[in-house]
């Protein structure tokens, strides 16, 4: 004979008694057991044994780390409770640094700093942030011709060479790291350098891991648009992978080796000579801040922020802390990035069909007749190119009048 057992009414009264079990919430007695507390948060006490790096590496004394904590502490600190102890700011500061000089991971600096690893994710980019509002000025473009007249000065006096205000390059950096965000993720950073090392401008964003062309960037848009407003007459000196354009002068590009005559060739060298400014600002960078060579484990658009506040730091540096400039030398020791490659994407520019300059090039002794058409084509920049090219040979043939160029068009 089968029993019938009330089966729902057993289940009802378990349930029951797991909510009551839920209701009673356990009152927390204390905020941290006392094991963890000198580790957590006694933060004045460990200070003294914390032996952190980032001044050596950034080559900054306890008068700058100051003077930026003062300026920011305001936006960082926190208030106290009765529960616990706020993060101090200076704290704050010191992780901050660290992490982006160094390059250590969250898990190395919560052993060095006592500071739980779920905290340094959280501030690491409000300080960040704090610092790009407060150190904006240190990253903007040149505001008036006579700012832009001391970047040209200081061409003409390192390079002999007039009205340059700059030497654009870009990179590109890649961590496998941001494979679980996205399989197409990278960051692009194009820059503008002078022979101080500073940076005159800077653009940084994500971008597929094939790179960005120069012509998609934010900086290219903004000398487009005046919104750097270059003087009339003045250029940035680009790579070959940028467009030759009214304010950018790139070097000239042969598909095959011979095809490119002596001027050209004296005219290259004198332009690799000149990027030197750039590869020397950009190896000065990842020496002071190891963030450009090890990405870390953050997200892209947080390793974006780290970055930008980088170059500010580094500008800030450069013209308040150390104004002096530093060498080839002193920067050469730092190798080439492992997550970063140097951006390439090749363009060339040709005269227009038909114009006096074309016409009188294909006349010209072993010239080809290889010139297509270019709806982009900028006649200005070609013409300039042409009277750059006369003066760099005039000046390694150490005559006092113009040479004659000879022409080889790819």
């Amino acid at each position: 004979m089968a029993v019938a057992v009330n089966e729902p009414t057993k289940r009802k009264k378990q349930n029951d008694g797991e909510n009551e079990k839920v209701a009673k919430k356990k009152i927390r007695s204390i905020w941290v057991k006392e094991d963890r507390e000198e580790r957590y948060y006694k933060y004045e006490k460990a200070e003294c044994d914390i032996p952190f790096k980032f001044m050596e590496v950034l080559g900054i004394d306890d008068a700058a780390f100051n003077s930026i904590k003062e300026k920011i502490s305001h936006k960082i600190k926190m208030a106290d409770t009765l529960m616990r102890q706020a993060i101090p700011a200076k704290l704050k500061l010191q992780v901050f640094l660290e992490y982006v000089s160094t390059g250590s991971t969250l898990t190395g600096l919560e052993r060095l700093f006592h500071c739980s690893t779920s905290s340094m994710s959280k501030f690491i980019p409000e300080v960040a942030n704090a610092i790009c509002e407060t150190f904006a000025e240190y990253i903007q473009a040149p505001g008036d011709e006579s700012e832009w007249k001391k970047i040209a000065d200081g061409f003409k006096q390192s390079f002999s060479t007039e009205n340059c205000v700059g030497v654009i390059q870009g990179k590109t950096i890649y961590s496998r790291n941001w494979a679980r965000y996205s399989k197409d993720t990278a960051i692009y950073f194009w820059f503008a350098a002078d022979t101080s090392h500073s940076l005159v401008c800077v653009d940084i964003g994500t971008c597929p891991t094939k790179g960005l062309e120069f012509a998609r960037s934010n900086l290219a848009k903004s000398v487009d648009d005046k919104s750097v407003s270059v003087p009339d007459g003045c250029y940035f000196i680009g790579p070959s992978g940028v467009q030759l354009d009214k304010c950018i002068i790139t070097p000239y590009i042969s598909q095959s080796e011979g095809m490119l005559s002596s001027g050209e060739e004296i005219f290259n060298r004198k332009v690799a000579q000149i990027s030197e400014a750039a590869n020397d600002t950009f190896n000065l960078l990842r020496k002071r801040f190891k963030v450009f060579d090890n990405p870390v484990t953050l997200a892209p658009e947080s390793v974006v922020k780290l970055l930008k506040c980088a170059c500010i730091l580094h500008n800030w540096m450069q013209r308040i802390v150390k104004p002096e400039v530093c060498n080839s030398e002193e920067v050469a020791n730092a190798q080439s990035p492992a997550t970063g490659s140097e951006l390439k994407s090749a363009s060339g520019v040709f005269p227009a069909p038909g114009s006096e300059l074309s016409s009188g090039l294909n006349s010209a002794p072993g010239m080809f007749n290889l010139i297509p058409s270019y709806d982009g084509y900028n006649e200005e920049a070609v013409l300039r190119r042409y009277v750059l090219t006369e003066q760099f040979v005039s000046e390694s043939t150490g005559a006092n009048q113009p040479t004659s160029v000879n022409w080889n068009i790819i």
